[in-house]
């Protein structure tokens, strides 16, 4: 499954062989990526690399894969691995609820939109004499400047996200046919910092999950039923 510069086999090998010929397995990443060389795991000093994570699927299922990838990941030192089944009975997520972002609140480029909506309904709706209509009306307007610069600001981090991504990706699939030392040192140093910029935006995405799913309520006002 690769291992260092000298490429020393594993010692479990031939039992994993015997498992797999058994069950009528095979590692699909292999099967669809013959000629490939990637790891999902890596030793910096001394430098060892191994693809120690792997899908091993019934070989009767193997036509329903429609993708296996490894991707760089966070927060591990572990790639992480993907599969991609095709199917009929699968449906597709619908678009969820909006909630608002409380983080815009100290986003300087948002307080400003708001405070043109504000000026903007002033002088739209200051004939308008129903106060109540008056107020729905306002909020409206707000609410469609919010979603619109929130679709902006998630557009530009998504595109942030991906450039990332892709350098990181790039970044492991040099490591894995490279042996200098100095290359090697340098290109671990700038993986460290790809991953720190990504861990920023996985963990700001994490806490807006926390806030839409009422998570952090759930578990903060949970009580030992001891």
């Amino acid at each position: 499954m690769g291992g260092s510069k000298y490429n020393t086999p594993a010692k479990y090998t031939s039992k994993l062989e015997d498992f797999i010929e058994e069950f009528e397995l095979c590692d699909i990443w292999r099967t669809q990526n013959v000629d490939s060389r990637l790891y999902t795991w890596r030793q910096r000093t001394p430098l060892i690399q191994c693809r120690l994570d792997f899908w091993l699927i019934s070989n009767f299922l193997s036509s329903s894969v429609t993708k296996t990838s490894i991707v760089p990941s966070i927060k591990t030192d572990h790639s992480l691995i993907k599969l991609t089944l095709s199917g009929e009975n699968f449906s597709k997520r619908g678009p969820g609820f909006w909630k608002f972002n409380s983080g815009l609140l100290t986003d300087k480029n948002y307080v400003d939109i708001v405070k043109n909506t504000l000026s903007e309904c002033n002088n739209k709706y200051h004939n308008l004499e129903n106060k109540n209509l008056k107020w729905d009306t306002i909020k409206s307007e707000i609410r469609g400047a919010t979603v619109k610069y929130s679709k902006y600001k998630n557009m530009k981090l998504r595109e942030r996200e991906s450039n990332l991504k892709k350098r990181q990706d790039e970044i492991q699939k040099t490591l894995s046919c490279t042996y200098l030392d100095k290359d090697i040192n340098n290109l671990l140093i700038e993986l460290d910092t790809v991953k720190e910029d990504l861990e920023q935006i996985v963990n700001n995405q994490t806490r807006g999950a926390i806030i839409r799913s009422h998570a952090e309520h759930c578990e903060g006002n949970e009580r030992n039923s001891k």
